[in-house]
């Protein structure tokens, strides 16, 4: 079993230079390389953030589609899509070198990017219209993974069908870097997925808080006038005595700190200056020392100091001439010459 063998990556765990190929398996008209990590047979399995589902399983007769956006609901969204991106290059970079075995005789090659366009292809049917809302969740592309028989969803930690996958809630996978396919003029990447958990995205209401009122005592509640009520002269002599008190606080305020100045400790530290002139003891002591001193007046200025701190896709491909695109994701396609032009 895949979960029993083989380790589960994270995507910043991966190196993708340690990705090896297998030989050429053809089956019918198409061929199939398959993609081992670091030693031949050791299948390379990661793990996707979690993405958010809105659209509904696509299922026709041969197998069901799931199409997940890469919206960026959360911050290791963009780590999906740079390995994506990345491993297209990688693919894309090997068959120039692998061409003749893979391709052998094709003049031209078209490669399917993995992260596709939001179309009327890529989604639903041909009568599809995306809506405003669909393409700001598909602004980054497009992730499109087939699903296989055997594939387990998950929910709560419990297995669930694929019928109880449902739109607006969040999608975990463990998908494997199964192969690359050729078919007929075009290739690509395989992504199996192989376990999917679905996370529900819970909605929070308002709770009714009618029962939260209780009896309210209106009585208490109510405004005492008379307490309020403050004559005009009343409030005069509140105003004026605070006035007073303030203008004999720093009255004091001042006689100290002068008397500081004149005992010529302005050129200490200014914290601890600040400090000193508080404790009138110390001023007493200082006062009764310096009485035969002759006294210095000190302005503010002279006692100031100033302390200044110096203190979308890449297009490639492999041969001397395009040919037009006839597959469904026309956007998500790049031809591949084998005179390599990057732009």
């Amino acid at each position: 079993m895949y979960m029993e063998e083989n380790k589960i990556y994270l995507l910043n765990q991966i190196d993708l230079n340690k990705i090896i190929y297998s030989k050429v398996n053809e089956m019918n008209e198409k061929k199939l390389i398959h993609i081992y990590y670091e030693k031949p047979g050791q299948k390379l399995l990661f793990q996707t953030p979690q993405l958010l589902n809105i659209f509904d399983i696509q299922k026709s007769q041969y197998f069901n589609e799931l199409i997940l956006p890469l919206y960026d609901c959360n911050l290791k969204v963009p780590l999906l899509i740079n390995f994506l991106k990345d491993l297209d290059s990688k693919v894309i970079n090997n068959a120039r070198t692998n061409k003749n075995e893979w391709f052998k005789n094709k003049s031209a090659i078209r490669y399917k990017s993995l992260i596709k366009n939001l179309s009327e292809s890529s989604t639903q049917s041909n009568q599809y219209t995306p809506s405003n809302e669909d393409k700001k969740y598909c602004s980054n592309g497009l992730l499109k993974l087939k699903l296989t028989n055997g594939i387990k969803i998950m929910e709560n930690n419990k297995e669930i069908s694929i019928e109880d996958v449902k739109k607006g809630n969040n999608l975990r996978l463990i998908v494997e870097l199964h192969a690359i396919w050729v078919s007929a003029e075009v290739f690509g990447v395989y992504l199996k997925p192989v376990m999917i958990e679905q996370i529900q995205n819970k909605v929070m209401n308002f709770v009714d808080d009618r029962e939260d009122m209780g009896e309210v005592n209106y009585l208490e509640t109510e405004v005492n006038t008379e307490d309020e009520y403050i004559d005009k002269a009343e409030l005069g002599m509140v105003v004026k005595n605070n006035k007073l008190k303030t203008e004999s606080s720093d009255t004091v305020k001042e006689d100290e700190a002068t008397k500081m100045y004149h005992f010529g400790l302005h050129n200490v530290n200014e914290d601890l200056f600040n400090t000193l002139k508080k404790d009138k003891k110390i001023v007493s002591i200082l006062s009764e020392l310096n009485s035969n001193n002759t006294k210095k007046d000190i302005s503010m200025d002279e006692m100031s100091s100033e302390i200044n701190d110096n203190g979308n896709e890449e297009s490639e491909s492999i041969n001397s001439k395009e040919e037009s695109e006839e597959s469904d994701d026309a956007s998500s396609t790049s031809d591949i010459k084998f005179s390599i032009h990057r732009r």
